[in-house]
Parts: C-alpha cells; sequence; structure tokens
C-alpha cells in the first residue's frame, strides 16, 4: 500500500503506449546516455560507445507488467527472458524465475515525467520509488522533491527496430576464439616470466628468512631484557607501596588510640559533673526535708496552743487537697502536652521524607532532560558534520542513514548489513 506520506504522481496517459515495442532509454538530463546492461547484470547509465554490443546491451523490450498488465516490465532484446529487477535499491538485469517477488521487483508504473519531460517508472511493489540514475548506476529511489532527483528519474525514450541478435552472437563468437588465442600465447610467456619470477623470489625469501631469523633473535632477546627490568621495576614499586600502606596503618592506628583516649577522658568527665548533680540534688532535698519536719512540728504545737486554729488547719487541708488535684491537672497537661509534642515531631519528620524524596524525584527528571538534550545536540552536531559543501539526503524512517554512492559490490554488502 501506499504510504500516506509518499508524493502523488499524475499516472501517463496512454498506458499501453509502446508495450511490446523495442525502445532504446536516454537520460532526460544527460541525452548521450543510454541505460545499459553489463556482463554482472548490473545497469547502468553509460554513454554510447559506438559498438555492437552497447546498441544491443542498451536495447530493450517493453512488455506488459509481469505482476501487474497495468504497468510495464523491462526485457532484454538480446538477453531475452531476463528482465530489470530492483534488488536493495538496486537494478539489475536477472533471468526470470517467476517467483512472486521477482515478478513484482520487475514490475513499474509509468508516470509522466517528473522533470516535465519525458517519462518517470515508479516500482509496483515499492510505491514512490522512481528509477534514477546517481553517479550513473540506475536505482530506485524515494522522491526528495529535488530538482536534481526530478531530472535525475526522467527517461527520453527512442525506438528502434528489433536487432539481429543471432549474427551479433556470431561476431562474438569469432572475437571470442581470437581473444582466447591472444590470451593463450600471453598466457605461455606469462607463465615463464613466472617460472623466472618464481625462481628470483625464491633466493630472495631465503636471504629474507635468514635476516628475519637474526632480527627476531636481537628482538628476543631485547624482550627478555625488558621483561626482567620490568619485574625489578614492578617488585621496587610493590615494596614501596607496600612500605607506604604500612606507614599508613601505624598513623591510623595512633589516631584511633589517641580517638579513643580522649573519648575516655571525655566519659570520666561527664560522670564526674553526674556525680555532682547528684549530689547538690540530694542536699536540696535533704535541705527541703528539714524544712518541711520544722513546719510540721510547729504546726503541732500551734494546735495543741489553741484549738481554734482547728478551722484554719482543716481550710489547710482542703487548701492542700486542692493543690494535689491541681498538681494532677498540670502532671496530665503536661503528659498530654508531651504526646502533642511527639506526634508533632513524627509528622515533621515525613515531612522532611516526602520533601526529600519529591527532591530527589526532581533532581532525576532534570538529569533525564539534560540527558535528553544533549543526545540531541550530539544528533545534530553529527548531521552537521558531512562534508560541509553540496547537500546529503537523511533517511526519514532511518534516521542516522544518508543517500551515498560506492560501487556497486560494496553497495549490496552494505545495504544487506543494514537490512
Amino acid at each position: 500500500k501506499r504510504s500516506a506520506e509518499a508524493p502523488q504522481h499524475e499516472p501517463r496517459p496512454h498506458m499501453d503506449d509502446n508495450k511490446g515495442t523495442t525502445l532504446k532509454f536516454r537520460a532526460s538530463n544527460y541525452p548521450t546516455y543510454f541505460v545499459r546492461h553489463q556482463n554482472n547484470g548490473e545497469v547502468w547509465a553509460a554513454e554510447s560507445d559506438g559498438s555492437e554490443s552497447f546498441g544491443l546491451d542498451s536495447t530493450w523490450r517493453v512488455v506488459p507488467g509481469l505482476a501487474n498488465p497495468e504497468g510495464i516490465s523491462f526485457e532484454s532484446a538480446n538477453k531475452p527472458g531476463h528482465y530489470i529487477r530492483h534488488e536493495d535499491g538496486l537494478l539489475f538485469l536477472h533471468e526470470s524465475n517467476g517467483t512472486d517477488r521477482f515478478i513484482c521487483d520487475a514490475t513499474f508504473q509509468r508516470r509522466a515525467g517528473l522533470s516535465g519531460t519525458g517519462e518517470s517508472f515508479e516500482s509496483e511493489n515499492k510505491p514512490g520509488l522512481f528509477i534514477r540514475h546517481q553517479d550513473a548506476r540506475l536505482r530506485v529511489s524515494g522522491d526528495d522533491g529535488s530538482d536534481l532527483f526530478k531530472n535525475d528519474a526522467s527517461w527520453l525514450r527512442d525506438e528502434v527496430a528489433a536487432p539481429n541478435v543471432a549474427a551479433a552472437e556470431e561476431s562474438d563468437q569469432a572475437a571470442t576464439e581470437q581473444a582466447a588465442r591472444e590470451a593463450a600465447e600471453k598466457a605461455q610467456q606469462e607463465r615463464k616470466q613466472a617460472e623466472q619470477a618464481a625462481r628470483e623470489a625464491a633466493e630472495r625469501e631465503q636471504a629474507e628468512a635468514a635476516e628475519r631469523e637474526r632480527v627476531e633473535k636481537e628482538q628476543a632477546e631485547a624482550v627478555e631484557r625488558e621483561k626482567v627490568e620490568k619485574e625489578q621495576a614492578e617488585a621496587a614499586e610493590r615494596e614501596r607501596v607496600e612500605k607506604e600502606q604500612a606507614e599508613a596503618e601505624a598513623r591510623a592506628q595512633a589516631e584511633r588510640e589517641q580517638a579513643e583516649l580522649l573519648a575516655k577522658e571525655q566519659a570520666e568527665q561527664a560522670a564526674r559533673e553526674q556525680a555532682e548533680r547528684e549530689q547538690a540534688e540530694k542536699e536540696v532535698e535533704t535541705r527541703a526535708q528539714e524544712e518541711r519536719e520544722r513546719e510540721e512540728q510547729a504546726a503541732r504545737e500551734q494546735a495543741e496552743r489553741e484549738q481554734a486554729e482547728q478551722a484554719a488547719r482543716e481550710q489547710a487541708e482542703r487548701e492542700e487537697a486542692e493543690r494535689k488535684q491541681a498538681e494532677q491537672a498540670a502532671q496530665e497537661q503536661a503528659e498530654r502536652e508531651h504526646a502533642a509534642k511527639e506526634a508533632a515531631e513524627k509528622a515533621a519528620q515525613e515531612q522532611a521524607e516526602r520533601e526529600q524524596a519529591e527532591q530527589i524525584e526532581r533532581e532525576k527528571a532534570k538529569q533525564a532532560a539534560k540527558e535528553h538534550a544533549d543526545k540531541e545536540a550530539a544528533e545534530q552536531a553529527a548531521r552537521e558534520q558531512l562534508s560541509g559543501t553540496g547537500e546529503s539526503f537523511e533517511s526519514e524512517n532511518k534516521p542516522g542513514l544518508f543517500i551515498r554512492h560506492q560501487d556497486a559490490r560494496a553497495a549490496r554488502e552494505q545495504a544487506a548489513r543494514e537490512q
């Protein structure tokens, strides 16, 4: 199915024009360059050399599409049964094997020339990809909207008579036999030269082997010396490191002992201060007890002297009861305030923990945003580090992949790895 983002192109009127006709196709922007196949099956846009073989290799029969009769297929005029098909983005001349994959790869739809002249050919099974030449090699590529693409993907056709394939084959056979004889004579001469070169090479190899053996022996001795020196240096380094470690441990032990002594002195000082506080509290309690005893004695004496003071004592007892009740209420109030204080401290601790967790989440979010910005900057820098001249074309659905040219074999291997 056609991608929703693929550019739409007008179909060429009269779709059946030239089907079954023998044609040549020229690049609209290089009119002297014709579509031809070469012995290895690759399809190129090449300038004519006027030879008969070039004329045969650049002649095609336009037939109804193998996968869709509304489309067209390009059959070689001098290799019947062989059709232009795309494979890994490049065009090849292959013999039809009748598989669905082959007949779809070998079927194209004719469109009005993208440049406004001639005609263009869109892939049947890869809509949006058009036959174009790039560095003379024919391939299928997506329309990027540039004038360069539109010109490279537009073709002019020349109708020609069907070639005399049989006569051409006889001429080729004679030329092949002559070339075979010349090749045999050349091979005989090359064998003699090769034998002489082999003898000279054997002598050189013997001399080189002796020299290599001497050099290797000297290198082995040098390596052995370096190994001994390295081991001695490593031993000295280990001894130095061990000595430094021992000194560091001794210093650490002295520091620990000093810290323990200081802690012991601090503990003794705290104990003395605690004993002094306890003694002072005991003296205060003793004085308070003596004072209470004197007051009780005075109260008893006063009770014996004055009967009238009985009412005062009863009033004092009531006041004492009220004081105790007040003390009890004060104690309960203090307990409630203590519980409230503990609850408030616990709530404050939980609030602090929540705020710390929120702070950690904010730091994580900032770090993620920074990493995302760094990644985008790196990708932008990578795109800006292209050649700096002309323009480059990056894949829409495979960011980081750019259109480039290279020899056909390397291109197929690279395309296979990427696929």
